[in-house]
């Protein structure tokens, strides 16, 4: 299946019912070729389950593989979010500045 803008869109709508989508990213993730979005759905259903270090893991996956920049941002944003909820606000500070730098990408 190949990506486009249309198709990421409709994952960050369905996305954003959080963990009552996981059986609709199960479905898309197994359609897909695309390494970094499964990375990327991975990283979602890991911060769902609540098992932040692989989130993280996933995060970073996403940013290094990734020739999307919506999609490496969106991870950025996760990493911003799963590093507040650790307590870590000066990784998640770092995180946010260089995600406000590159905002200006999308």
């Amino acid at each position: 299946m190949k990506i486009n803008n249309m198709f990421l869109k409709d994952i960050i709508d369905i996305i954003e019912y959080g963990s009552f989508s996981i059986p609709i990213v199960n479905y898309v993730e197994n359609k897909i070729d695309n390494l970094s979005l499964k990375y990327y759905f991975s990283l979602l259903k890991s911060k769902w389950k609540m098992d932040l270090s692989y989130a993280i893991e996933y995060a970073n996956k996403v940013i290094s593989t990734t020739t999307t920049t919506i999609l490496r941002e969106l991870a950025r944003y996760e990493l911003i979010l799963i590093y507040s909820r650790m307590k870590n606000f000066d990784k998640s500070k770092e995180i946010f500045d260089l995600l406000k730098k590159n905002i200006s990408n999308l």
